[in-house]
């Protein structure tokens, strides 16, 4: 079994006086630095290997999403072919079967003179508002010239760049 990061920087640790700061056995130091980069490397590899790989699965994603997308538009426009074919008109034969049912929609031809009326006429309940958002460069921007802002902060962290 090989040792994991953990424990090969334990070992290290283990080598070198806590008191004098003296190293025990250069020859094990040695062998657990080499291991301790083996294991390093490694890792960044199998990261790069994953990042390949998502950007590879990515590609993939959106050729299926662009496949689909044709599909479900060639399918509707097929189904508004027989829907102008037939008229309302049912039809059946042993491998298919198409029927009509009466349906109603909402269209909304001036979206402005609708929202007007609802906020007039107290129907506040027909309008939709997307929830606000905060812009985290501007909040940066205040923060950084020293403006105090509720529930809000700078947290400092360390990027990682692995090639």
């Amino acid at each position: 079994r090989t040792m994991t990061l953990y424990e090969i920087d334990q070992a290290i640790m283990g080598l070198v006086d806590q008191e004098t700061g003296e190293i025990a056995d250069f020859e094990s130091l040695d062998r657990l630095q080499m291991a301790r980069e083996q294991k390093i490397e490694n890792v960044a590899c199998y990261y790069k290997n994953l990042v390949s790989d998502v950007a590879a699965l990515k590609a993939e994603e959106q050729a299926f999403s662009q496949r689909r997308k044709a599909a479900e538009k060639k399918a509707d426009h097929l189904k508004e072919y027989l829907v102008y074919a037939l008229g309302g008109e049912e039809f059946q034969t042993a491998r298919c079967s198409i029927t009509f049912r009466a349906t109603t929609k909402v269209q909304i031809d001036d979206p402005g003179a609708a929202i007007d009326w609802a906020k007039r006429s107290g129907h506040i309940e027909c309008i939709k508002c997307p929830p606000p958002e905060l812009s985290k460069p501007e909040l940066s921007k205040l923060l950084k010239t020293g403006q105090q802002i509720p529930g809000v902060g700078i947290v400092e962290g360390l990027s990682v760049g692995v090639k």
